[in-house]
């Protein structure tokens, strides 16, 4: 809503389409509409004439308004979603790209440096079993073609989510203007990542649209209307932003809604304090153990894996002493916990997103990760967000003490299957 007329308002519309197997989150009817009418009447402000991107990719879209003196400025922060064009050859001559692997003979394959092929393999996390030397012996032998090097890394979340898009763009409509421009130049990275359906927020001074703040992973900062952006998300701050209040009084004062809760500042985000009081989350999982007394375990939403005592008397004594009886075991969205009762149940099973499983030593703190991996000529295995989706209980009761397995067989399997072995 235009601040200084009510009658006035933007709005952005959305092309997306969500499915349990895919997400399509751009489209060519995504766009930017005006009313001038208090909404008896809307036009689009964004056609093939303004300068706004068209098509496909056109995502999200977040807007916010400002006034330079009489002139208001129109921001709208842009998921992108068409593809970067290919890197410089130039610049890509000292490295080997997924790009050229695809479509690479096996003649010209071995006719590689075998350390481009060494630094392709270590970039991109294969087996240490896949050196160099052993996968141009299985490309000699047509045990493999090149290609297989992209399908060993390309799984399906990996093409959701690792495609290399625009990504993050602010563009601007200045005073009764008809045409957008783009207020920065080059790519915004490592702000949407390619989780831009997730965030699309921007926020400006209402009397000094300069000053505005985009929100991703991370919250940025500009004092230049969006020429330039600097991070301000503090030490104490978690990622994942969703809200932010400006106060239109004192626009140094922040307050900022995110996965990890809300932080407030006082001097533009320089420093922010937390303010989770009451304190709020959404667990995945809980489970137990059996000692006397038992302790807690539980997965949140984006904020890890913890562990703690059941006789734990919540309260705020705790950031007096510095002691606090709850500890991270592990980042990411935590997921479901398995505990194993032997050795004083130091050996506990738990992992993030998209079946990243690992067993770790909660005395030592040593972890190591154990979920399945496919062989180079094969497809990544696929994994839901949430895997395995069974509770501890299940694996409890068909681990060693029962069916002569060892754990770690039972969670291979588990996490294999995604369903109950009976």
């Amino acid at each position: 809503m235009d601040p200084r007329s009510p009658d006035v308002l933007f709005a952005a519309m959305w092309e997306r389409e969500r499915k349990a197997w895919n997400l399509k989150e751009a489209g060519p009817s995504s766009g930017i509409y005006q009313t001038s009418d208090a909404g008896a009447t809307w036009q689009l402000i964004s056609s093939t004439e303004s300068g706004f991107p068209q098509g496909e990719g056109v995502g999200r879209i977040g807007l916010a308004i400002g006034y330079h003196d009489d002139l208001r400025q129109v921001y709208a922060i842009l998921d992108n979603q068409d593809r970067r064009p290919p890197p410089d050859k130039a610049s890509d001559e000292k490295s080997l790209s997924k790009e050229a692997l695809r479509t690479m003979s096996k003649t010209a394959f071995l006719e590689l440096k075998e350390e481009l092929i060494s630094d392709y393999l270590k970039k991109n996390d294969f087996p240490e079993k896949y050196t160099a030397a052993r996968v141009i012996t299985m490309v000699r032998k047509d045990s493999i073609l090149p290609e297989a090097l992209v399908h060993y890394i390309e799984g399906a979340n990996s093409l959701l989510f690792d495609t290399p898009v625009t990504g993050a763009e602010v563009y601007l409509l200045s005073g009764e203007g008809s045409t957008w421009k783009k207020t920065h130049d080059g790519f915004l990275d490592d702000i949407f990542y390619s989780y831009g359906y997730y965030f699309g927020q921007i926020r400006v001074q209402w009397d000094n649209p300069d000053n505005l703040y985009i929100l991703g992973v991370p919250i940025l900062h500009s004092t230049d209307g969006g020429k330039s952006f600097q991070s301000v998300n503090g030490d104490n701050v978690h990622g994942d932003h969703h809200a932010l209040w400006i106060n239109p009084s004192q626009p140094d004062h922040l307050i900022l809604g995110n996965d990890g809760g809300v932080n407030i500042s006082a001097d533009a985000g320089e420093t922010w304090v937390r303010a989770n009081r009451p304190p709020v989350g959404q667990f995945y999982s809980v489970a137990v153990d059996d000692a006397d007394p038992f302790h807690i375990y539980g997965g949140l939403q984006d904020n890890g894996v913890w562990k703690g005592p059941s006789d734990y008397s919540g309260s705020l004594r705790w950031e007096m002493t510095g002691q606090y009886p709850y500890r991270s075991l592990l980042g990411g969205d935590g997921m479901q916990v398995a505990i194993d009762p032997r050795n004083d149940h130091q050996t506990v099973y738990t992992g993030f997103q998209f079946g990243n499983y690992f067993r770790l030593n909660t005395q030592t703190g040593n972890q190591e990760y154990i979920t399945p991996k496919h062989e180079l000529g094969e497809r990544p295995y696929r994994w839901n967000w949430q895997t395995p989706s069974t509770c501890p209980d299940t694996i409890r009761t068909f681990c060693t003490w029962d069916h002569n397995w060892s754990c770690d067989q039972w969670i291979r399997v588990r996490i294999l299957s995604q369903s109950v072995v009976t």
